[in-house]
């Protein structure tokens, strides 16, 4: 639904902006992917690549409060980490590499995630929560690592790191 509504912003982008749209795609910008050969397949919800006016209009969005998601890629809370993830992912889908401009501040922070993931997975494994369900205390937050390790890894291998 919601990658629906964004491609319905792409629409509308393309149609407020059809100089530019046209530019980058007689130019070759934000063209195919030729530098790989094969780039990796997108992950769910998304079928196909997102159109070049849902790209742009996203790209100019993800200033405003990228640094605030990788932020919340060490939060506490093992949802909120999911959840964070998830959206750095759709992210890379949408910003490709536009998203490496700040590179050099993004791979750290997402190296600290995957190493806290890693870390708080192992210790459920030694715990003997291999999956069942949580005791009290703070056992709730870390039933979420395995799929964050998931999505992180996903993330990676679409930023091609």
């Amino acid at each position: 639904m919601a990658v629906e509504a964004i491609d319905n912003c792409g629409q509308q982008y393309e149609a407020e902006h059809p100089d530019e749209i046209i530019e980058r795609r007689q130019y070759g910008i934000d063209g195919l992917h030729s530098l790989s050969s094969s780039p990796p397949p997108l992950p769910l919800p998304f079928l196909r690549r997102p159109r070049l006016g849902s790209r742009l209009f996203v790209r100019g969005c993800t200033k405003r409060f990228f640094k605030a998601l990788l932020g919340e890629l060490g939060s506490w809370i093992g949802a909120t980490r999911l959840r964070s993830a998830e959206l750095l992912r759709s992210l890379v889908v949408y910003c490709e590499e536009h998203l490496t401009m700040d590179f050099h501040g993004t791979l750290p922070l997402l190296v600290r995630a995957v190493e806290r993931a890693t870390r708080d997975e192992e210790d459920r494994r030694r715990a003997g929560g291999g999956g069942g369900g949580g005791g009290g205390g703070g056992g709730g937050d870390k039933e979420d690592d395995s799929p964050l390790l998931t999505v992180l890894q996903e993330t990676l291998t679409l930023i091609g790191a």
